[in-house]
């Protein structure tokens, strides 16, 4: 499934992170160990701090944390860091005012997008590097996605070339993708040459490639197709 964006661009509290999956396990979620929240006011701010119209809507922060997965069986621990504010919060017969924190690194990041299991362990790599960049280094991430096509076409066994050329000298089998792979290279392009990319550059870039990574390695609609063909053969239950 696509990029799960309000997900991703959820924040923290001292209390309570989102429901980060966990990218070891793949079952347990990302829990915010307690009391692991540091926070410090910026330079900026505290040169402000003592003007007569400071207030908290002028508070930035730069924060560190540490997150557990909380599946028993795996426990994988992360860092996380990033800037920090004060969002005023009201209540029914008040307001308050609570510290968030915006992550711009995490690492192991969760998987932000779904990667089926017969994926080459080269591809797998360089998405989980384009993860932890995703989250603060937009034209990191860009150029990461990007190395990640070149590693997918090496497994597949495209001649070596120039990016471009190696896609559209694809082999019929695979000509499929070739649209999408294009797309991708041009938003690694973009990132290599100095026009910055948004975030929503990264998630777009990244919600191709869950699409050719399925069209190439997601065997579900194989094994679903091959129950419906023994049930209709079987006109009833299919068994081994």
């Amino acid at each position: 499934m696509p990029v799960d964006r309000a997900l991703y661009r959820g924040t923290l509290t001292a209390e309570v992170s989102p429901n980060w999956p966990c990218p070891s396990c793949g079952g347990g979620y990302y829990r915010l160990v307690k009391d692991s929240v540091k926070s410090s006011w910026t330079a900026s701010t505290n040169k402000v701090r003592h003007e007569y119209w400071f207030g908290p809507h002028e508070v930035e922060m730069r924060f560190v944390a540490f997150l557990e997965c909380d599946n028993p069986k795996c426990q994988e621990p992360a860092t996380v860091a990033g800037k920090g504010f004060v969002d005023e919060v009201y209540t029914e017969h008040d307001r308050e005012y609570v510290d968030r924190f915006s992550p711009q690194y995490i690492s192991p990041s969760p998987p932000l997008i779904r990667i089926p299991h017969r994926c080459p362990e080269d591809v797998v790599q360089r998405l989980a590097e384009a993860f932890v960049a995703s989250w603060g280094d937009y034209d990191a991430a860009g150029n990461r996605i990007r190395c990640a096509v070149e590693a997918l076409l090496d497994t597949l066994g495209v001649k070596e070339a120039n990016l471009h050329q190696r896609i559209v000298s694809m082999t019929e089998k695979h000509v499929s993708v070739q649209k999408e792979l294009l797309a991708i290279k041009w938003l690694g392009n973009a990132a290599s040459h100095g026009n910055s990319l948004t975030r929503d550059d990264v998630f777009d870039a990244l919600d191709i490639f869950e699409h050719v990574l399925d069209a190439l390695y997601d065997d579900r609609k194989e094994i679903l197709q091959r129950l419906v063909e023994g049930i209709n053969y079987n006109k009833g239950p299919s068994r081994p």
